[in-house]
This record gives C-alpha cells, structure tokens and sequence, in this order.
C-alpha cells in the first residue's frame, strides 16, 4: 500500500493521467508500474505522437501528464514547450532515457515538475513523482492566486484612498456653491430669470454630491443607514423601475426566492448597486449588437466555504457559512483576462470615456455592507456578478424619534464655527446668521482655543470642521473639552459619518454632518442638538 503525499489524502483518489509516449514497452512499463498502487489510481489515456497528444488535452480534461522528450519528429524542449503551452494548468512529468543533465535542467526551468528515467522507472517512485507534481502545481497555482488577489486588493486600497480624498474636497467646495446659491435664493427680488439659473446650479450641485457619494462608497466609506430588510423586495422593486428605461430588445427575467433571511442593507446604497449592475448588463448586451439581450436577475440563499469566499472579491476574510445573495446575469460580450483585471478601477469603461463609476460604486458598497462579490465571465459568453451579503444577526428593536423643528423655528444663542476654508465659513456663517445665531469664527485650532478660552461660557455650541493642518478637529476637540467638559461639538466634514465617528468612539460628540450639507439639514441637525 502505497501513502501518497497531502493531496491525496482527502476524497479524490482516482487521476485522469495522459501518457505521451511512442515507444510500446515503455508504455507497458509505466502501465504496470501504477496498476501496482493501491490507495491511488489512475485513469491513462495514451498518445503516441504531439500531435494527439494536443488533441487529447484540447478535449479532455486531465490532472497530470507523463511526457517522453524523445518522440519522432519533435525537439525534446519544442514538445515540453507546446504541451506547457496548450494546458498551463496541468502538471507534467518529464519521462526521458537521455541522460544529458543540460536538458534535464532546461526542461524544468521550462515547466516541467519532475523528470523520471526509463531505465529506472519503479511504481513507489513513479507515484511519488506524480502526486507531488500534482501537490506543487497546486500550491504554486494558490501561490500565485493569492499574491495576484494582495496586489489587486492593494491597488483597490491605494485608488479607494485616493477617492476618499478627493470626494472631501469636493464635498468642501460644493459646501460653498449649495449654501450661497441657497442663500441667494432665499434673498427678495430675485428676477424668474436668475432664480431658474440658481436652481440649476443647485441641481447640478447636488449630483455633483451625488457623484461623490458614488466615490465614498467606492472607497468604502459611504454613510449606511442599515435595516434589517429582505433583499428580494428591494431588487424586485429596482428592477421593475428600471425596465421602463431599458431598450426594448432586452428581455429581463426575474427569480426571488421566497422568505429570504434578512439582511442589514442601506436601501438607498443597495438600490443603486442594482441599478448600476443592471446598466453594466444592459451596455454589455448593447456592445454585442445582439438583438436577443437577456438580463436575468436572481434572489437566494449560497453556502460559501473557504475555497468559494477565496475566488470571491472582497471574501478572503469572512467566514464560512451562508449567504444571501443577488445576482445579475446577461449573454452580452463578456470580458476577457485584461479587462477583469481593471474590472473595478474608477473610470475605466469599454465604452464611453469618462465613464466607469458604477462597477467600483458597486464594489464600494459591497465592502461597506462586509459582502464579497463573485465575478464570472468569458469573452463572448455573457457575465455573471452575485453579490453575497451576511443575514442580519440584529433583533428588530424601536425606532428612535428624529426631531424636526417648524420651518418658522429660529434659534438663540451663540455658535462657534471652526473651518480652515475661508469661504466655507462665510456660506456657513451666513446660514446660522439666517437661523438667528451670533456666530464666533475661527480658521485654524489655535484661533478656536483662543476665541474658547474667552468666551465659553457664553458658546452653546460649536462646529466643528475635521480636517485642518497643524491642529485637527480631534485635537481640538480634546483641548476644547479642557476648556469646558461638558462643551457640545458638531463635527463637519467631507467624509463619511463612520469615519468621523470611528474616531470619536466613546467620546460624547454632539453630531455629525456631511458635506454638502443643505440649510434645512444644518437647521435639523443644530434644533436636534439644542432641543435634547
């Protein structure tokens, strides 16, 4: 009984095997040898020449190859060559009766496992050979998974940072262009024609935000307002919206499982991951010219294991178990290893320039959720994308009451504004001006203490921006609390409220607030504050 290496000890114990050999009583030998193995078998398919040997790999599938150098007609490299060419993936064994050791180096630094000689062929050392050529094609092809997944994940990271960054500066600049459009809006005697064009500034103001919540949330950081929900309604309800806006020619079917376990989804967030797979299925039709497009969207329950979570994006790290997922298939133009490759890098599209957003929002939004994204596709064949999201542990509990003052509500008191960004602060100001505020401004961390020190007694609260050089607003929020332990901070910024607040974990910070934020939301958020 022969104990083979770690591959086989799990449940697979029968190989396909393709032999390569022209001479008659070698194949025999090599037949005898493994007929003598126990735990192990092997299923032998033979070829006497390159040729069929091709061939049968073009048309079956096999686990590992045996492969004679010397066959008529064909260099000894040129066939190790075309054989590691045809099937990349399968093993092969080197079976040669020349002894020349320069070949015998070659034909390993060119693919090859192992190499056996024919005058010594015995049935312990031909398994052993076999099993560990199997063994370390597949460590090195995990091997290679891996590092390839570390770089892609890598680079995910690097851009998702660089995405964070730039949608908060954007976020500060629309700040500015929302609040003195607002504010100019709210002044008498402004002409139909001037208030048209506010309103679309603000208009185009407000996707601009919207674009860069679609940045946040490629980075992972997008702000979530989780609720237990079954996912099936809500792809039911995106889908059936969206058909109104698809071309005619593509034909969507539908199939939701029925009493789906809940999930903990931001609705917004998950309705527009459906909509923007929903689009990349139809452009990926349109791209084919096909005028039979069909789109068919998916509700269930998966069992992912390890090996299933590893092929996954965004899954290496979650656990085993089931999952709920949503999948979106279309028979449109596939795409090929280069373009899966760049899958999820904002901008890139084969279609429009300047396009590509929605496939690395999708991703985003996955990740911010802790699910992983499973992608198939082959070039002509259609794609398939499955979202897997973990069922929801959380108990249904009460609703807390948001408070919402009357639009007439105008407060008293005096407010500290703290932004580096002088124009921020004058639109800002304004708006607490408007709200019936005295407001004191300071643009960096040292004028805020100054101003604290003096006047904090009379300070009934005090926002705050997060990002400002030489002093943040984490460090002056402790120098603040110095000051006045029971001081109340409203934090602004251009990133996420789960950032902000990772931050301030345990720390007591009044609220928080996303740029661009508009004055009905600047007003809410102050009469919540104060009215608690």
């Amino acid at each position: 009984m022969i104990s083979g290496p770690s591959c086989f000890t799990d449940a697979q114990n029968s190989f396909r095997l393709l032999l390569v050999e022209n001479n008659p009583a070698d194949i025999h030998l090599v037949r005898e040898a493994l007929t003598q193995t126990g735990e192990v078998q092997f299923q032998i398919t033979e070829s006497v020449t390159l040729e069929d040997g091709l061939q049968q790999l073009s048309a079956q599938i096999f686990d590992v190859v045996i492969l004679d150098l010397e066959l008529p007609g064909s260099n000894g490299l040129d066939a190790l060559f075309k054989i590691s060419t045809a099937a990349p993936l399968i093993p092969i064994v080197v079976l040669t009766g020349n002894r020349d050791r320069k070949l015998i180096l070659e034909s390993l630094q060119n693919g090859a496992e192992d190499h056996l000689f024919k005058d010594q062929i015995d049935p312990r050392l031909l398994v052993y050979s076999l099993c560990h050529a199997i063994d370390r094609h597949r460590l090195r092809l995990e091997l290679e998974q891996t590092r390839s997944q570390q770089l892609q994940h890598h680079n995910l990271e690097s851009i998702a940072i660089l995405a964070g960054g730039i949608a908060h500066h954007f976020n500060n600049i629309l700040t500015v262009i929302i609040g003195n459009t607002e504010f100019i809006l709210g002044t008498p005697r402004v002409s139909k024609e001037i208030q048209n064009a506010l309103h679309q500034m603000k208009s185009s103001s407000y996707r601009a935000a919207d674009l860069c919540k679609q940045l946040l949330a490629y980075s992972g950081k997008g702000k979530l307002v989780l609720q237990p929900l079954d996912v099936s309604m809500i792809v039911q309800e995106t889908s059936e919206m969206f058909q109104f806006s698809m071309s005619k020619s593509i034909n969507v079917t539908t199939r939701y499982a029925d009493e789906l376990p809940r999930v903990d989804v931001d609705v917004s967030q998950l309705r527009q991951m459906i909509l923007n797979l929903l689009r990349n299925a139809c452009e990926a039709i349109e791209l084919t010219e096909s005028d039979e497009g069909v789109i068919t969207v998916t509700t269930g329950v998966v069992k992912a294991d390890r090996v299933y979570l590893a092929k996954s994006y965004g899954g290496a790290d979650l656990p085993e178990g089931n999952y709920v997922y949503i999948e979106v298939r279309d028979n449109g133009c596939g795409m090929d290893e280069t373009t899966r490759r760049q899958l999820f890098e904002p901008f890139f599209s084969r279609k429009f320039i300047g396009r590509g957003l929605g496939l690395p929002a999708v991703y985003g939004i996955v990740r911010v959720h802790k699910g992983a994204l499973v992608v198939l596709s082959e070039e002509g064949k259609g794609s398939t994308f499955r979202v897997l999201l973990p069922p929801s542990q959380a108990k249904e509990g009460a609703v807390p009451t948001r408070l919402v003052p009357k639009d007439s509500w105008h407060g008293k008191g005096t407010l500290l504004l703290v932004d580096d960004e002088e124009n921020v602060r004058s639109v800002i100001n304004n708006s607490l001006k408007n709200l019936g505020f005295r407001v004191l401004m300071a643009g960096s961390g040292k004028e805020a203490i100054d101003l604290f020190k003096s006047r904090h007694k009379e300070v009934d609260l005090v926002l705050l921006d997060m990002v400002m050089p030489n002093m943040n607003g984490e460090e002056l929020y402790h120098e603040l609390r110095r000051i006045r332990p029971d001081a109340r901070v409203l934090v602004m910024s251009g990133y996420s409220e789960d950032d902000v607040m990772d931050i301030f974990a345990g720390r007591n910070i009044a609220g928080f607030i996303q740029k661009p934020f508009r004055y009905t939301e600047l007003r809410d958020k102050i009469y919540s504050i104060l009215s608690s």
